[in-house]
């Protein structure tokens, strides 16, 4: 059965790229969620340059059947770590919550981009979820990021039971 589970990653995004490569390569569907944000260019007064940064530092979200791929071939792979585990039981998330992440980075991306996102292509998402994503990707710091990724899993998973 295939599930989606959340992938620990080395630190830096070198390594999330290049476990990205390697589990893709292995037939793991990978979702390594990316915002853009701006970022003032030194010398340059009012020039902007677009930077990718990983909307949750040092996690991936990983889809694969663990009947056919180990799970020790996924936590061992270049620039991982392991599977979130919650009490000793590895947790899943569901399609829905990753599809509105999905939907959700794009339309943050399309913004910053000045484009429009196109309304009748958003599944439903509560106004929560969808604050609670907003706001973890407005935040400038990695590491808050990261403590904020952790209280919408602990949100989220109460949903999936």
């Amino acid at each position: 059965m295939k599930d989606w589970y959340i992938l620990y990653l080395n630190p830096g995004i070198a390594n999330a790229m290049k476990a990205e490569q390697v589990l893709s390569n292995m037939g793991v569907h990978v979702f390594l969620p990316m915002i853009s944000k701006r970022q003032k260019r030194s010398g340059r007064v009012g020039s902007f340059r677009i930077k990718k940064e990983l909307l949750f530092p040092g996690y991936m979200f990983v889809k694969f059947d663990f009947e056919l791929i180990f799970i020790v071939d996924v936590e061992s792979c270049t620039g991982t770590n392991r599977l979130l585990r919650f009490g000793g039981k590895i947790a899943t998330i569901s399609d829905s919550i990753i599809e509105n992440i999905r939907l959700q980075v794009e339309e943050m991306n399309s913004r910053l981009l000045n484009s429009q996102s196109s309304s009748n292509s958003r599944s439903p998402m509560t106004q929560s979820c969808r604050n609670h994503l907003e706001k973890i990707a407005s935040e400038p710091s990695a590491a808050t990021r990261g403590v904020l990724f952790h209280a919408f899993l602990e949100a989220t998973s109460t949903l999936n039971q």
